[in-house]
């Protein structure tokens, strides 16, 4: 477990470091680690705590206990995965570095220009360039960036900053309002400045489409109106 010094919750390593003693199959969901990642546990955590993969298989089985949410992630009972928990499923999947970023990220942290969580039909992670990795899979886009953010994490989850998030989310956005609309919230509500958007978006090197330097360009000019505007203290 590692902390960072900008008053966000603890960050969760996705596998154990250490083998755990072995633990009786029912109280795996009971584990702090099973509860500390919202019922889900990979293959290889499973196996570190002493559930050997036949009995993972077996109680994976059609009308089992558990369930196999993700290749070798498996959810620790047979309901219908939570918004939270498909999020944690993508990033234990994607591996111990993985973030969540575009609109799955923006979603995380409750923008109301991005879709709801359960509304989502995928989560976009990142992962490093560098090096073997999970590819994308179901309802996970995986995307390898040599330009690997640091960890925002919201309520646990580990994020990309907004700013890097708005800029993996712009490229899916079709209508100029749902950009203009995303650029907008993430300034008004604090999460970025403008010249930390239109960075991100420049450092991409993507082709966006027309609309989406229509609406960075409003946006700096309506926040540089404002500034000018703005009395001196």
């Amino acid at each position: 477990m590692s902390t960072h010094g900008d008053g966000h919750e603890p960050t969760v390593n996705h596998t154990p470091t250490h083998p755990h003693p072995a633990t009786s199959v029912r109280a795996l969901a009971r584990h702090p680690l099973a509860l500390t990642q919202d019922q889900l546990l990979t293959r290889e955590q499973l196996m570190e705590l002493g559930c050997a993969n036949s009995t993972t298989n077996r109680r994976c089985h059609r009308g089992g206990p558990w369930q196999r949410v993700l290749p070798r992630v498996h959810l620790l009972h047979s309901g219908t995965p939570t918004p939270r928990q498909r999020m944690r499923a993508a990033l234990l999947y994607a591996g111990e570095h993985a973030l969540l970023t575009g609109l799955a990220a923006l979603a995380a942290h409750g923008f109301r220009a991005a879709p709801r969580p359960e509304r989502l039909r995928w989560v976009d992670v990142l992962v490093p360039y560098e090096g073997a990795g999970a590819r994308g899979t179901s309802y996970v886009k995986v995307h390898r960036t040599r330009r690997m953010p640091e960890n925002h994490p919201m309520a646990g989850l580990g994020c990309a900053a907004i700013a890097r998030a708005v800029a993996d989310a712009v490229p899916g956005l079709t209508c100029e309002r749902d950009v203009t609309a995303l650029l907008a919230e993430a300034v008004q509500r604090g999460f970025c400045t403008p010249e930390e958007l239109l960075a991100e978006l420049a450092a991409s090197r993507r082709r966006y489409a027309p609309y989406v330097a229509r609406s960075t360009a409003h946006l700096m000019a309506a926040f540089t109106h404002r500034w000018r505007r703005t009395p001196a203290r």
